[in-house]
């Protein structure tokens, strides 16, 4: 969830889903917070959730490339830390792409089968 203060609006508080599972909060400072919207805002445990490090990312990458039956080969996954998105739900369905790829083939992930998927993707459109 992602917080937004803005100005100038005629509401005090509003709900934007973005998709993907994501959404943002805004709150117009200009306007006193309703008090139902202030106890609902303040209601539970406050959590303050930080990005993975790289061996994070690395050990949940490898963790669910387990999980599927997979090895990861070292430099496949450098390839995609270094040249994808780095955030853990994009990466997680670039693995869960490269599952059904390599399946699909009888083949073991590697990074030229990362690039003959890629090439293939692009050329689908």
């Amino acid at each position: 969830m992602e917080l937004e203060l803005v100005t100038d609006r005629p509401w005090s508080g509003f709900n934007h889903y973005l998709g993907d599972l994501r959404s943002r909060v805004s709150v117009n400072v200009d306007l006193p917070v309703r008090e139902d919207l202030r106890t609902r805002l303040a209601w539970g445990l406050v959590f303050a959730l930080q990005p993975l490090a790289e061996p994070e990312l690395v050990a949940a990458l490898r963790r669910e490339a387990s999980r599927r039956g997979l090895a990861l080969p070292d430099e496949l996954v450098q390839h995609l830390l270094t040249r994808f998105a780095r955030d853990l739900a994009s990466l997680m369905r670039m693995l869960e792409r490269l599952d059904r790829y390599a399946m699909a083939r009888a083949r073991r992930p590697t990074v030229p089968l990362l690039r003959a998927m890629l090439a293939d993707e692009d050329g689908a459109w």
